[in-house]
């Protein structure tokens, strides 16, 4: 859980409610343990008043809800705090890939411009269903008086900008202006105006300044404002971008992401500005382009080992159909599950390139031996499916019953990897079932169209 007030509140305010947070979390059943962290966020642990984290243990997955279904709870149920943005997340689980659901820049020159898009990017996503802990990179700035140097006017006064900030800066935060040596130890003094001089827009404008005509008052020689500096600038290949964020909750990633690209669409962006999608969904993207690429080298390896093994190219084509069908089992066991197709269950598809092959090998094989050996190829049909059927449902089931425990995610963390365990099982499944049928069919359909090609180069070579 994160937590954040506006740029400026003070760290004992944002350490209260932190407190009054870890406290209603105590009420839940599920929550075993929380640490806080006030005032210190982040990689860099950079201190920011103004914000905190909170890490909350919950009981084992045997003994609650679905953690979704937690972090929903605790979302509806959490008291509002005025001015505060309060951020609930589970980790990352996709393995190397951090970072938010949802990361839409926006890029551009002009932080004005970038501003007023990223609010009309944040009033766009944020009705999306399904959309949670949305953010933005350019929240308001740390308030701060700003002093502008009329050059023209402190230069006919003899007052250089460096002179302007030497004395704001020894006024307002102190300068060393001697050292004192006491037993062998050397102590820094620094000097400044007392608090009850520096503490007013008034007091900054009074400040003196060293000219030729005397010491003269800051605000004759400068204009003197209060305005927000930005908190952080950031810059993807050198062009300033502004990020917004978000969470998914309780819908399919693809679903919610295709209503943000939907709604960002209709945004209009001036010339030289354009969105770009990066955080997971960008990594994943790439991911499954990756791993699409890893299944054509696999399929087209199990191929080549085939041909070599048959010494023939007919017979391993026949074989990988038995791919389509696992395809269908795969999407049938997710739909059952309730989940959606993640980087896990196209993993679980990869390796099933490689297992559900088996079944029809040994059919086919067995098939074409019986062949050599004189009967035809109806009776061959007919005799290979029962003798194979006990070593084919032998080594499906062994494989399903192995990767049934990942597909109930028994163990803590293991929602992650149940994706795969429900791929493999469903792939294996209709594959298991369907090759017994259909391969004999599409084995059939091949040797008729050999057949037929044998039949006509026959009667080619006797004209």
């Amino acid at each position: 859980m994160k937590l954040e007030y506006p740029v400026g509140t003070p760290v004992e305010i944002t350490g209260m409610t932190t407190c009054q947070i870890e406290d209603h979390l105590k009420r839940y059943p599920e929550v075993v343990t929380t640490f806080a962290t006030i005032g210190r966020v982040g990689v860099f642990d950079e201190e920011v008043p103004n914000k905190s984290e909170m890490i909350v243990q919950l009981t084992p997955a045997s003994k609650r809800d679905n953690i979704e279904e937690v972090m929903a709870k605790i979302r509806r149920e959490l008291p509002a705090y005025p001015g505060a943005v309060i951020e609930i997340a589970q980790p990352g689980l996709e393995a190397g890939i951090s970072g938010a659901d949802i990361d839409v820049r926006i890029q551009g020159d002009d932080l004005a411009i970038l501003r007023e898009l990223g609010e009309k990017a944040v009033a766009a996503v944020q009705n999306i269903p399904g959309v949670v802990n949305l953010s933005s990179s350019l929240s308001t700035g740390k308030p701060e008086i700003q002093v502008f140097v009329d050059r023209m006017r402190a230069a006919d006064l003899g007052v250089t900008s460096g002179d302007v900030a030497a004395t704001i800066r020894t006024a307002i935060s102190g300068s060393v202006a001697t050292k004192w040596n006491r037993v062998g130890k050397e102590y820094e003094i620094q000097v400044r105006l007392p608090k009850d001089f520096r503490n007013s827009f008034s007091d900054v404008g009074n400040l003196l300044i060293p000219s030729r005509k005397g010491n003269i008052p800051l605000y004759q020689v400068a204009r003197i404002s209060y305005g927000y500096g930005p908190v952080s600038i950031n810059r993807d290949e050198q062009i300033r971008n502004v990020a917004i964020t978000a969470n998914i909750s309780g819908r399919s990633r693809r679903e919610v992401i295709r209503d943000v690209r939907k709604s960002m669409d209709m945004i209009n962006m001036p010339e030289g500005y354009e969105v770009i999608y990066e955080g997971q969904s960008r990594a994943i993207r790439e991911s499954f382009i990756s791993l699409t690429e890893a299944l054509i080298i696999a399929i087209f390896l199990v191929y080549v080992v085939m041909g070599i093994q048959f010494s023939s190219f007919i017979y391993p084509l026949i074989i990988m159909f038995s791919l389509p069908l696992a395809s269908m089992g795969v999407s049938l066991g997710l739909f059952i599950a309730g989940s959606s197709i993640s980087l896990n269950s196209f993993l679980g598809f990869l390796v099933l390139a490689g297992i559900v092959v088996n079944d029809a090998i040994v059919l086919i094989d067995y098939i074409i031996t019986l062949r050599k050996r004189g009967m035809s190829r109806e009776e061959a049909i007919l005799e290979a499916g029962p003798i194979r059927l006990r070593p084919i449902l032998m080594t499906s089931f062994t494989t399903i019953f192995g990767a049934l425990p990942i597909a109930l995610a028994i163990g803590e963390g293991s929602e992650a990897l149940a994706p795969l365990g429900i791929a493999i099982i469903g792939g294996l499944t209709t594959s298991t079932f369907l090759t017994l049928i259909v391969i004999p069919c599409i084995y059939t359909i091949f040797d008729d169209i050999s057949r037929r090609k044998f039949k006509m180069e026959k009667v080619e070579n006797n004209a």
